[in-house]
């Protein structure tokens, strides 16, 4: 989904999402979780590559979404987005908001189809809005 805003060939070559520093294992998703490795004090994605994610378009929706996240702030669901990833730190903010409104739709039906993405919020994250919450049946 990011691939709208980022060039692969930046996100391949930090690779920084892929990587966990220590108390920060939370955001590996839960699919990855069980096969994510430690090495020098890092936790790593089973699934880093050279080039990438070696999941490709296959990818978990939270690596996807990333450096976005919807995170439950409050008990309400907010889209927000780390400021941890050096490409979001090259956009404005207007760019980011606007990336948020044009894919909405798809982030709010994809949340609601992978409930478990959905962490909750932890200092860092810049909230970009309020997002609805699923209707229950």
């Amino acid at each position: 989904m990011v691939k709208r805003l980022f060039t692969a060939g930046a996100c391949a070559e930090c690779k920084g999402c892929c990587l966990f520093e220590k108390g920060s294992e939370w955001e590996i998703p839960a699919e990855c979780r069980a096969r994510a490795f430690v090495k020098n004090d890092m936790t790593y994605c089973f699934f880093l590559g050279e080039g990438g994610c070696a999941l490709a378009e296959g990818k978990p929706f939270e690596c996807s979404l990333y450096p976005f996240r919807v995170m439950r702030l409050g008990g309400r669901r907010v889209l927000a987005v780390s400021d941890y990833c050096p490409e979001t730190k090259k956009l404005s903010l207007s760019a980011l908001l606007e990336f948020a409104e044009n894919n909405r739709e798809e982030i709010i039906s994809k949340t609601n189809e992978h409930p478990e993405a959905v962490k909750d919020y932890r200092d860092g994250y810049v909230i970009l809005e309020f997002l609805p919450e699923p209707e229950k049946d």
